[in-house]
């Protein structure tokens, strides 16, 4: 559920408490209220735990991307060792 739809129904549930407060009522919407917020929350941590999640996972992956630079910065022609060779082909015809 979405951030706005809690904070809509609270809303609308604290309006009606205001505008009733005697309203026979009033413990079980205190008691929807209170779940809201404990809902509310647990979705605000649980978004919080996903964003350190994809910045963690970011991170690992910008540095194996900065150690695959590094180690191609590190290898030059000079480095490299070529090996020529020929081979005779006779063409039949």
């Amino acid at each position: 559920m979405r951030q706005e739809k809690f904070d809509g129904a609270a809303s609308d549930f604290i309006t009606f408490l205001q505008l009733i407060p005697d309203h026979p009522e009033r413990p079980a919407i205190e008691e929807i209220l209170r779940l809201l917020g404990e809902k509310k929350e647990a979705l605000a941590k649980a978004k919080a735990e996903e964003e350190a999640r994809q910045k963690a996972l970011m991170s690992s992956v910008l540095d194996s991307l900065k150690n695959a630079s590094e180690e191609t910065k590190n290898v030059s022609v000079e480095s490299l060792q070529f090996k020529k060779t020929t081979e005779d082909v006779d063409i039949e015809d």
